[in-house]
């Protein structure tokens, strides 16, 4: 079987991507070698990826790993599958004076968002919580694999948590009901816990926030991921909750992101 048989079966983005991966190889590789020769055991391995996605299958379920902050993480259905705008909350962090500080991860599921921070700033102590016992190991075995040292806390929120930190980041579940009622099926293969926020979709912010100042150092700041529409209702709640400097940040397409406050 060659790469070219590939494109010929199968749609050409979903193939660009599959054989990436799976080949190692870059998108490019991919396009301008078609006449590469695959290997059958790849080949089988390749045909159950396709067989799963053309069934319905998220690609990166399917794939078992997906690219974050250049690195490939591997996922399964206990996890969210990490997407390109959490690069973003990544990079406010990276931007701060970090070396030597304590940052916690709230909600780490596959721990993308925690390991990428440590790896790009070894200086910074990382800790990550997740109350998924599940993701804690997703989330060790690819600390392990990436070579970061992160510590890692089974946690419903602050509960497991002992001392206080210089920054605290999360993108914790935050559809509402009735937008988790109307998701696009492929969504429902993620773990519900991590998408659904309650009834209106922001009560996790509103338990953090609650809790956060007493785990912050003077001056320590935190860092959400929001829905779109919700960085009004997430910087009320910070305003309540006496966070200053209030600052939302957009996406790469121009959505409202990341809301942050100062202790």
């Amino acid at each position: 079987m060659k790469i070219r048989d590939y494109f010929t079966k199968h749609d050409k983005d979903t193939t660009r991507i599959v054989l990436s991966y799976m080949l190692d190889k870059s998108f490019s590789e991919v396009v301008y070698n078609q006449d590469y020769e695959i290997d059958s055991d790849m080949v089988e391995k390749i045909d159950e990826v396709f067989d799963k996605i053309n069934t319905g299958y998220p690609i990166q379920y399917a794939l078992k790993k997906w690219n974050f902050y250049g690195r490939d993480f591997d996922i399964d259905e206990d996890v969210l599958i990490p997407r390109r705008e959490t690069e973003l909350l990544v990079e406010l962090v990276l931007k701060e004076k970090i070396d030597g500080k304590k940052i916690l991860d709230i909600g780490t599921g596959s721990g993308a968002i925690a390991i990428s921070i440590k790896l790009e700033n070894p200086k910074a102590e990382v800790y990550a919580s997740d109350i998924s016992p599940k993701a804690i190991v997703k989330a060790r075995g690819n600390a392990e694999k990436l070579g970061a040292n992160v510590t890692f806390i089974e946690s419903d929120l602050f509960e497991n948590i002992g001392q206080k930190f210089d920054f605290i980041v999360s993108n914790p579940p935050y559809i509402s009901q009735k937008d988790y009622d109307n998701l696009e099926k492929l969504l429902y293969f993620e773990p519900k816990n991590a998408l659904l926020g309650g009834e209106l979709g922001h009560e996790i912010y509103a338990r953090i926030i609650s809790e956060a100042k007493q785990y912050l150092n003077p001056h320590g700041k935190i860092l959400f991921e929001i829905g779109f529409d919700q960085a009004q209702i997430v910087s009320e709640l910070l305003e309540k909750s006496g966070f200053t400097n209030i600052k939302v940040h957009k996406d790469y397409g121009g959505y409202d992101r990341i809301v942050e406050g100062t202790n």
